[in-house]
């Protein structure tokens, strides 16, 4: 199937106008996978791209599972996606981006927000939890951490609420 971009990267300045923050990809050599979508070597084979797969996604990507990119069906269900599975992490985003009724510009803003503010995130996160699992998919949104000293921390917050700013029951484990 012919397309008219070469790389994830090529892709993620088109749409959203900004170079994708390099951290974002592990180092990983990204494939394309199914319309404008990359993954890993370990994605390939096993897309999670609609709503009820989310439990699939968490209960079963394996580790080192990372798509990224845009997919979509119909007309109103394009989104920007990034998936990934590390130890003690897993994040499943499903942003709108498109679609007739959406403001392709300011789901590009949102996004970018987002891609910018998620790996100082998941840094700052990885030292102090045991298990990290952040899904926002199309307003389904949820944060679960896991302390190491046994407690948990749940939230209905979006990574756009996140990447805005912190909830107060998040300071004392990012201070």
């Amino acid at each position: 199937m012919p397309r008219p971009f070469s790389t994830l990267e090529a892709l993620y300045a088109e749409r959203i106008g900004v170079p994708l923050p390099r951290d974002l990809l592990s180092g990983k050599p990204m494939h394309w996978m199914d319309q404008k979508l990359f993954g890993s070597e370990e994605a390939r084979g096993l897309l999670y791209t609609v709503q009820s797969m989310i439990t699939d996604f968490l209960e079963e990507a394996p580790e080192g599972y990372l798509t990224m990119g845009f997919w979509g069906h119909g007309m109103n269900s394009h989104a920007f996606y990034h998936q990934r599975v590390e130890p003690g992490c897993r994040v499943f985003l499903r942003l709108p981006h498109g679609g007739i009724f959406d403001d392709s510009g300011e789901d590009s803003r949102r996004i970018r927000e987002v891609m910018d503010w998620l790996p100082g995130f998941l840094a700052a996160l990885r030292p102090r939890v045991r298990h990290l699992e952040l899904v926002d998919s199309m307003g389904a949104a949820w944060m679960r951490l896991g302390l190491p000293d046994g407690r948990s921390i749940e939230g209905r917050w979006s990574s756009l609420q996140l990447a805005t700013g912190l909830p107060p029951e998040l300071e004392p484990v990012l201070s």
